[in-house]
């Protein structure tokens, strides 16, 4: 009986583990969104003040929206232009 109880609380441990809809719409850092898209801090930095990348500040960090940037990016939001490239 005990084992029984045991393999039924590792599975509702393993259903919480899968990741939910709610779950992949949390804001992400400066860091986790540079490390999604491949590019410094700095080019972010760049990306929110002149390319106006969708970016919210809560506090002092910038949180971001994976989906938002992602459709942002695809519309060509990163593209670099004239002498604001790094």
């Amino acid at each position: 009986m005990k084992l029984g109880a045991k393999v039924l609380i590792d599975n509702l441990f393993d259903q919480r583990s899968v990741p939910m809809g709610d779950v992949d719409d949390r804001w992400l850092s400066v860091e986790e969104i540079c490390k999604h898209l491949g590019v410094s801090k700095d080019t972010v930095y760049k990306w929110i003040d002149k390319h106006d990348m969708p970016a919210q500040r809560m506090g002092r960090p910038w949180k971001f929206k994976k989906d938002e940037v992602d459709e942002w990016v695809r519309k060509g939001g990163a593209n670099e232009t004239g002498s604001d490239s790094i």
